[in-house]
């Protein structure tokens, strides 16, 4: 592969949006999944293809896992995908470096990378660039009017005030017509660009589409396969309204939605007899134009001795009671039945494993689907019997605004 790049003067001005376009097509026409992410703060960014076709796995047993980019839907009834990385490209070298091993040469895997890099050398060289093409379903649910989400809301209220949940999480999408000119390359790099502390992600499975978002929301991190990291992230209203984030003040509804899901996370703690961890927080912190309430928490897995702690913890966690709520079961069942669409990849998780000997995965929000002639943004609000419908329907709408405005460049 570095023997084509080096041949072909094609290659040296390469732009990176071109890159990742051209990545991009060549997963699709061959059937291949792909990831391409970029981690809070950091400046480069990172794409992964798996050349097999089938990326579903059973169960996400991190420490088992090679280096790869895993991706699971919001109902935890359906399996994750699971991109291993054949070929792990950072975007601060000069040229994609793949995982060769033994097992790929000779098989039908094989097959494919040959394949994929022949229509990837084929779009590098050609005149006249083909029009950007990528997985995408044909159609998509939606559930977007004002009155019917309103109303789901007060049916949520009324569940809390009866005892039946602490909270529910419920979430609405919307639709806009996708824009002729549309350029997933450029749109990927502007959102890396506009959202540097988040993290930003575009996935393209044959399976599922295409997906884009920035995500302010660990769900678990694993550094030098030693400290664990989660947070708790809840309560949001716009950034605009203080000066500095250090003044912000929250209302009891937003100090107590936050609360809860940092008790949730210390109450999987203690089901696995966990008590040497490090709470840091509330604080409040910046995601794009909004603000939230955040907390850490910190494990030392060597310190007490529970390699395993991130698989754990992923299966006890997801999905996080800022998503979905509590008891995580029967408000679970109620979204599924009542929302009136599929939320899919929504608030699911997705994140690079054991890259670099690193894991970083995140809650998927602040995202968007791509469809053949719609782009779809999701976007969610903790319901706590505190809630007023319509300022959660507004929060809804701010929170989908966040994407809708990078990507379409609107007001």
């Amino acid at each position: 592969m570095e023997t084509i790049l080096r041949n072909n003067p094609v290659f040296e001005t390469l732009q990176q949006t071109e890159l990742i376009s051209s990545f991009l097509q060549s997963a699709y026409q061959v059937g291949l999944p792909i990831a391409f992410w970029k981690l809070p703060n950091a400046s480069n960014f990172h794409i992964a293809v798996s050349f097999s076709n089938n990326a579903s796995i059973d169960k996400p047993n991190i420490e088992e896992l090679p280096q790869g980019f895993i991706v699971a839907p919001f109902d935890t009834t359906r399996k994750p995908y699971f991109i291993k990385a054949d070929l792990l490209y950072s975007s601060a070298e000069r040229f994609p470096k793949e995982a060769f091993n033994a097992t790929i040469y000779g098989s039908e895997a094989a097959k494919k990378r040959n394949k994929f890099w022949n229509v990837w050398e084929a779009e590098l060289n050609a005149k006249q660039k083909s029009q950007e093409r990528y997985h995408h379903k044909k159609s998509v649910k939606t559930q977007a009017e004002q009155s019917i989400y309103e109303a789901l809301v007060e049916k949520g209220i009324q569940k809390i005030t009866d005892g039946h949940y602490q909270k529910v999480v419920y979430a609405r999408n919307k639709a806009v017509s996708k824009p002729d000119d549309l350029h997933l390359g450029r749109t990927f790099k502007r959102l890396c660009e506009q959202f540097p502390s988040a993290f930003v992600s575009m996935v393209s499975l044959p399976e599922e589409g295409t997906w884009l978002g920035a995500s302010p929301e660990t769900l678990i991190e694993i550094k030098d396969k030693q400290f664990f990291r989660t947070v708790s992230l809840a309560g949001t209203q716009p950034k605009h309204l203080f000066n500095k984030v250090s003044e912000a003040s929250w209302r009891q509804k937003e100090i107590e939605e936050q609360a809860l899901v940092s008790r949730y996370i210390i109450n999987c703690f203690k089901k696995i007899r966990l008590r040497e961890f490090a709470e840091v927080g509330p604080k409040t912190v910046a995601a794009g134009n909004l603000l939230h309430l955040k907390t850490d928490f910190l494990v030392d897995m060597e310190a007490v001795n529970f390699p395993q702690l991130g698989s754990v913890m992923l299966k006890l966690l997801h999905p996080t009671s800022a998503v979905c709520g509590m008891p995580r079961k029967e408000t679970m069942q109620d979204i599924i039945e009542h929302e009136g669409y599929d939320r899919q990849l929504y608030s699911g998780y997705l994140g690079p494993v054991n890259v670099n000997g690193n894991t970083d995965i995140f809650v998927n929000l602040r995202c968007m689907q791509v469809t053949d002639k719609e782009l779809i943004f999701y976007a969610g609000a903790g319901i706590t019997e505190d809630s007023e419908p319509e300022k959660e329907f507004l929060e809804t709408e701010m929170k989908m605004d966040v994407m809708r405005k990078s990507v379409l460049g609107d007001g």
